[in-house]
């Protein structure tokens, strides 16, 4: 009934903050049936990763406050599983890795993707989504359960600080980058600037100027007439994203370009 996008706002946050542990059960139990519905099926480890990187997509920091949103209209399910469905055929189609498959007596390393693995041969690589390490970045292996070892940013929120004391440290592996890595991989920007006519042109203009790649790219109003893009493009380093970052602050209007993820 509302007509204002301030008004419809105002009414979010009311609900977001009075009826919060309501909005959290609701929401945990509306995605679950979802999930159920559509046949996504996981690990109990791969879920938690996979569910943690769709609520930072969502600009969540936490589960609670992703199914918090879903809860109380924030976030549209309708919208949400079908992108969910098919990232979930990524984790299922790789092939089985376990912690036996660690040969820890041969100490050769065998080179995955671009990346090193102290201790094991002939096993598969994903790059972790919910921080998307690019090289440069000091990363770190983690052996899942039946779909390879899941490479992450060391300072990656799912990365326990203390690798020796965690919980099932033999699943955490040694990794490094090579030498020289030609692979071009993912990374995630949000960008906020001055809503304005013309802005995602000059935006991609830039990004075509440098030839990045442009995988996904989400657009949302926000308040006092700001604009935030989440978008997902292709760089080859930590030095090449910089750049990347440093041109589109370049771009009239834009206040703000932050890597997300991590």
């Amino acid at each position: 009934m509302v007509k204002t996008s301030e008004a419809r706002n105002k009414i979010r946050a009311w609900y977001k903050r009075e009826r919060r542990e309501e909005n959290i059960e609701q929401g945990k139990e509306e995605l679950e049936r979802e999930i159920s519905r559509n046949c996504i099926r996981l690990s109990e480890e791969d879920m938690q990763e996979f569910l943690l990187a769709q609520a930072k997509r969502q600009h969540c920091a936490t589960l609670d406050d992703f199914y918090a949103a879903i809860g109380y209209g924030g976030i549209l399910l309708s919208r949400l599983i079908p992108r969910m469905k098919e990232e979930s055929q990524k984790y299922i189609k790789a092939e089985a890795v376990t912690p036996e498959t660690v040969t820890a007596s041969r100490p050769h390393k065998h080179h995955n993707g671009g990346v090193i693995i102290e201790n094991m041969d002939n096993c598969l690589v994903k790059f972790a989504r919910c921080c998307n390490p690019v090289p440069g970045d000091s990363i770190v292996g983690f052996i899942t359960r039946g779909y390879g070892v899941s490479i992450h940013q060391r300072d990656c929120v799912n990365v326990p600080r203390d690798l020796k004391n965690c919980a099932e440290p033999e699943r955490w592996v040694s990794v490094k980058w090579e030498d020289t890595v030609r692979e071009e991989f993912k990374a995630e920007l949000h960008v906020v600037a001055t809503d304005r006519i013309e802005l995602l042109a000059d935006i991609t203009a830039q990004l075509a100027g440098m030839h990045v790649m442009i995988y996904g790219m989400q657009a949302r109003e926000s308040r006092g007439g700001k604009g935030e893009l989440l978008m997902t493009v292709g760089v080859n380093s930590l030095q090449h994203l910089q750049e990347v970052i440093n041109r589109l602050k370049r771009v009239k209007g834009v206040e703000e370009v932050e890597r997300s993820g991590v």
